[in-house]
């Protein structure tokens, strides 16, 4: 009898080929009877439930099908492996589960389709001492204003935008932003957001909510399709949104977008919807429904009860849900760096993945950077220094490299040392957070901060594309993946801070959007939702981002859905593409480029980072600097803005 094998296979076609195998190393392998020469190794991507997955398989050069390892099946979800009691349990839960499923969506099918409008309207208040601002129209690429037209007729039949003829104290710029197959207009509110008062709402605290969902054994998250346009403002309040186009100027009738309040009064609409109903918290920006009971059965039918509360309720006040992004009847999910089970409540072990699987230093400047991690959590727990001893020596001028099994050990405690409390802390709402992020030439390191002390650690590794950003490009990309990282912990909170060590970031981010070069705009838009206060820090004193950007994670094994495509988004543009020239026109300045002393000077900067002063700079390129911000390089040519 034939068992699922042990390892992932996959035979060799041309899509493998092209992919390139990551190892060469033969090694023979055995299933069903049959022994298979391998002839390397390669990581797949594949799309299951909304979530990505990396696969390592062996590859072999035989006709045969692929095949799935029973871990890989079970990591997957594609397989449970239960006991006889279980099974016979499951089964029948399944079975009604997946009955269930058709019937309920069907009778709310209207719930999920068209854009909702909640009952009321926002009015904007503004602080009336700032200075109102009219911005011109932005020039838009020839290949985009078709698009840009069509978009802007259908926003307006779904009554979303009306157009402006009188005058307005407040006009704002536009940008456009191309998803999957469609586009996406966005509010570019950077003036007006100085204007808006905050409403600061304040959002009920992990115990409170946490404390609510015991016994509750599964679990599903909605989330509103379109939730900020999903209410309406005041009159008066939608000319302060009027834009402008190169088609004339609109207003906003629904909440649009950008504008910094919109996270927070979204947030208070949706506890309000929420209050009164059983099983169901908001998350962030999402509603999270709960079952409870002695058993799965019991908690399945609690579950399908307080769901069909929550959509009577939506379908009463007129709330749309998207049904794309609909989990339905989870075993578990995670909530502000903890994951909520049918076992309780534990911590996230995403929280601190980035260290307890930091790969170890592979030279003295390596162990450097981790002793100086160490030394500055050292004060949250003082014998952390002393631990580090046998690493230190390795740093003694003219010490030899050897690493031993007593550093590998003596890493491996602090490791744990690190992960966990007096050092780790827990994630306090009252408090102002702060994240430190950097990049390296090949990886992405994160922290998110409370009182000087570590919630949550991340880093990654970029891919081959994004390795081949300007460096301002994958500073911003540092940004954008700790924001969604941490999105739980930083979305409609005011004023999140922000520490990088790349000057010319904090600049894009007090000029208007459309200044910025294509990938950045997208980048900008990519965290418009998070109040930001970007600030510089020198690079010797962001001790762990620092030594996270360096000992990264090789590669993320499970990607969210949302994470990948914001990585495909950001790989797809091209500043190239939309320069109204021909290819021999273009070539032609290339070979110009490549020619010139100082441009090429100019590109290095580009690509590995300005100095902090403009002395520093040599002559030739000291006109650039104060411009360094809005330069970015691809394709043997250099860009300044669009």
């Amino acid at each position: 009898m034939n068992v699922l094998p042990t390892c992932d296979y996959v035979r060799v076609t041309g899509d493998v080929k092209k992919k390139k195998l990551t190892h060469r190393r033969v090694q023979l392998v055995t299933y069903g009877g049959k022994s298979w020469s391998t002839v390397g190794e390669c990581e797949l991507k594949i799309r299951i439930k909304n979530k990505t997955h990396l696969l390592k398989c062996l590859v072999i050069d035989l006709q045969a099908h692929p095949l799935l390892s029973l871990k890989s099946c079970e990591d997957l979800g594609l397989v449970r492996v239960l006991d006889c009691d279980q099974y016979v349990n499951n089964v029948s839960v399944a079975a009604a589960e997946d009955n269930n499923d058709e019937e309920l969506l069907k009778e709310f099918e209207d719930v999920f389709t068209g854009l909702g409008c909640l009952e009321g309207e926002y009015k904007i208040v503004m602080d009336e001492t700032v200075r109102p601002v009219v911005r011109s129209p932005r020039r838009v690429p020839a290949a985009v204003r078709d698009p840009l037209k069509s978009k802007l007729e259908e926003l307006e039949l779904l009554g979303v935008i009306v157009k402006v003829t009188e005058p307005t104290n407040w006009v704002s710029s536009i940008v456009c932003k191309q998803e999957t197959h469609k586009l996406r207009i966005c509010l570019d509110p950077k003036d007006l957001n100085k204007a808006i008062m905050r409403e600061h709402y304040q959002i009920p605290t992990f115990e409170e909510v946490t404390s609510r969902l015991s016994g509750a054994k599964v679990f599903s998250v909605l989330d509103a399709k379109e939730g900020f346009w999903q209410i309406k403002l005041d009159e008066k309040s939608s000319y302060l949104t009027t834009f402008n186009t190169p088609f004339g100027r609109y207003r906003w009738t629904r909440m649009p977008f950008g504008i910094s309040s919109a996270p927070e009064v979204w947030q208070r609409r949706a506890h309000e919807l929420a209050e009164d109903l059983q099983g169901i918290e908001v998350m962030a920006d999402d509603f999270l429904c709960c079952g409870f009971g002695q058993t799965r059965d019991e908690a399945v039918r609690d579950h399908d009860k307080n769901f069909k509360a929550l959509l009577k309720k939506a379908r009463a006040k007129n709330l749309k849900l998207n049904k794309k992004k609909l989990k339905l009847r989870l075993d578990d999910v995670d909530y502000m760096g903890h994951i909520l089970s049918r076992m309780g409540v534990k911590i996230d072990p995403k929280k601190v993945e980035a260290i307890t699987k930091m790969p170890r230093p592979m030279d003295a400047k390596g162990v450097s950077r981790v002793m100086g991690m160490v030394q500055y959590l050292a004060k949250f727990l003082p014998n952390l220094s002393e631990k580090s001893e046998p690493l230190r020596r390795l740093t003694d001028k003219g010490a030899a490299w050897n690493w031993t099994e007593d550093h590998e050990k003596t890493f491996n405690e602090i490791k744990v040392l690190v992960s966990r409390a007096p050092v780790l802390s827990f994630y306090d709402l009252a408090k102002p957070v702060t994240i430190q992020c950097d990049s390296s030439s090949k990886g992405i390191g994160s922290v998110l901060l409370q009182d000087g002390r570590p919630v949550s650690f991340s880093s990654r590794a970029m891919t081959s594309t994004e390795q081949k950003y300007a460096q301002i490009e994958k500073e911003m990309l540092a940004i954008v993946h700790s924001c969604t990282r941490f999105h739980h912990f930083v979305y409609g909170r005011a004023k999140v801070k922000v520490e990088t060590d790349h000057k010319p970031l904090v600049n894009i981010f007090s000029k208007p959007i459309g200044n910025a070069p294509k990938r950045l705009q997208r980048m900008l838009l990519a965290v418009q939702d998070y109040d930001l206060d970007v600030t510089y820090k020198r690079g010797t004193d962001m001790y762990i981002a620092d030594t996270l950007s360096r000992a990264y994670l090789p590669k993320d094994t499970v990607l969210d859905a949302n994470k990948v495509t914001l990585i495909e988004e950001f790989e797809c543009i091209s500043q190239v593409r939309d320069v109204p020239g021909s290819e021999s026109r273009l070539e032609e300045i290339r070979r110009a480029t490549a020619k010139d002393e100082s441009l090429q000077q100019l590109g290095k900067y580009v690509m590995d980072g300005w100095p902090d002063r403009k002395k520093e700079v040599i002559p030739a390129c000291q006109a650039y600097f104060q411009f360094r911000d809005e330069f970015v390089m691809e394709d043997g040519l250099i860009f300044k803005g669009n």
